[in-house]
């Protein structure tokens, strides 16, 4: 390849109307992969959480309750309770 030029895209047809997430297609995926993505999400819930301004109480929550339920949930991806 060679080119090191990192090219985007935007069009309405790279955005969905309606999905469905089966969660059955990450059994598959190495388990450093999942991590990865499981940091991801959490970096982007945390931002959300620390951002300004800070008077949607009712996402606040709703980030709390998943932090909170989030070591439960990666036991039971990789096996352990």
């Amino acid at each position: 390849m060679g080119n090191t030029e990192k090219l985007s895209g935007y069009g309405s047809a790279l955005f969905p109307q309606f999905s469905i997430l089966d969660p059955t297609y990450t059994y598959t995926l190495p388990r450093e992969q999942v991590a990865y993505g499981i940091v991801d999400m959490l970096s982007h819930l945390l931002e959300q959480y620390v951002s300004t301004p800070d008077d949607d109480n009712v996402t606040d929550s709703a980030i709390e309750g998943i932090f909170k339920k989030h070591p439960a949930q990666w036991s039971k991806i990789y096996g352990k309770t």
